[in-house]
């Protein structure tokens, strides 16, 4: 899929030399760089530009719901077995996890249209907390996905829901996709990473391909969200001070973890094989879209090279030798904006095209005061631009999702 915007589209950027930029001044220095017609609002040299409109729609593509009493007997289950996997339980404690009358009034609030409802990384915890219930593993699963597909159905298109898939288990993967998509489901939900056989995996296990193969076959969407497992530190040296470990986890590690996974998707050959994924970054990607300028170097380095010595690094049917250019993959990405400042959207859009950024809040987690009424006023100092507005708030979903 292009951008549809007159000025700032991902295939123009890329092919141009701005790329090789983002290692330099950050925001202001790139974004002049893209088209010459566009710069962030922080840039902006004059008072005339033209007033912003209102966007047509507003379509949050990151919010977290849970059916019937599925986080209630979570927040339960944490307190009986004192897991801190996911963090204290105060953070999942808000009855709006699971009270979809919540959702629609905060929705008509703050002027939200519809929210696509994804998955958090304590998923797999609340299905052991509904295995100790009495569900087994499938009947937990399917209760989720039920569940919440149900919810989407009774709300006339406000709430839309992806299906949660479990890719370590590739038989009842597929299986699941297939019973999904059957129901009409718009979207996967997959974590970034899982730990399993003693050590952590990305999403580009080699056990992990029948799940990629079918989201191409079936042309659905995959939503990832960090997983938490992956946390950056040094148990011989610990920082210090009040909740440290968590706040840096949720700060640093869980960004470098979406940028690990969607680097290392790219370099795992499966978007060559499988040229219809989509995948959804949460975070805007954590550093994916700045990795680009470094990765142009990196191929330079490896290509100039290897012309000199003859290594035929062009032909994909040598993996041994085989270059990719991060930038190349870009079209198969797109990102949501919880959590990042104007700067850091209105210059992911000049990156990835404006039909690839989407708004996300990650309401409830995130309040709906830090991950909506904030925001909302903050991202109304995007460029005046009405297209790039549009796909920012809700064409690009609308797109990606077919609503």
């Amino acid at each position: 899929m292009t951008s549809t915007h007159p000025h700032i589209s991902r295939s123009d950027f890329l092919k141009g030399g701005a790329v090789g930029l983002l290692g330099l001044a950050g925001a202001s220095a790139l974004a002049g760089c893209a088209s010459g017609t566009q710069t962030p609002p922080s840039a902006s040299a004059s008072g005339d530009a033209p007033a912003a409109k209102a966007p047509e729609r507003i379509i949050d593509v990151h919010a977290h719901l849970l059916p019937g009493t599925m986080n209630a007997d979570y927040v339960a289950w944490l307190d009986e077995t004192k897991t801190m996997e996911d963090g204290p339980s105060f953070l999942w404690t808000n009855t709006a996890f699971e009270d979809v009358e919540n959702h629609v009034s905060e929705m008509d609030r703050f002027g939200i249209d519809a929210e696509v409802v994804t998955f958090s990384s304590n998923v797999p915890n609340i299905l052991k907390a509904a295995e100790a219930k009495g569900l087994d593993g499938t009947g937990a699963l399917q209760a989720l996905n039920d569940g919440l597909h149900e919810i989407s159905k009774a709300s006339d298109g406000r709430i839309v829901t992806c299906s949660w898939i479990d890719p370590t288990q590739p038989e009842t993967a597929v299986s699941e996709m297939d019973r999904m998509a059957e129901k009409g489901t718009k979207a996967f939900g997959v974590l970034t990473g899982y730990r399993f056989g003693g050590g952590g995996h990305y999403l580009d296990h080699p056990s992990f391909e029948p799940f990629w193969a079918e989201a191409n076959k079936l042309k659905l969407p995959v939503f990832t969200h960090f997983s938490t497992r992956f946390p950056i530190n040094d148990p011989d040296s610990p920082l210090t001070g009040f909740s440290t470990e968590n706040v840096q986890n949720g700060g640093v590690s869980v960004l470098v973890e979406n940028t690990v996974s969607a680097v290392r998707l790219v370099y795992s050959g499966y978007l060559d094989k499988y040229d219809d994924l989509r995948i959804v970054l949460g975070q805007l990607g954590g550093f994916f879209p700045w990795m680009f300028g470094r990765y142009e170097l990196m191929y330079g380095l490896y290509s100039g090279n290897g012309d000199k010595q003859g290594v035929d690094y062009k032909n994909p049917d040598n993996l041994d030798t085989y270059l990719r250019n991060l930038k190349d993959y870009a079209r198969f990405f797109y990102l949501d904006s919880h959590s990042m400042s104007v700067e850091d959207v209105a210059l992911a859009q000049q990156i990835m095209g404006t039909d690839h950024v989407m708004f996300g809040s990650d309401y409830p987690i995130t309040s709906a005061e830090l991950g909506r009424e904030q925001p909302l006023k903050s991202l109304e100092g995007l460029p005046a631009d009405q297209q790039l507005r549009e796909d920012f708030y809700h064409a690009a979903a609308e797109n990606l999702l077919g609503i």
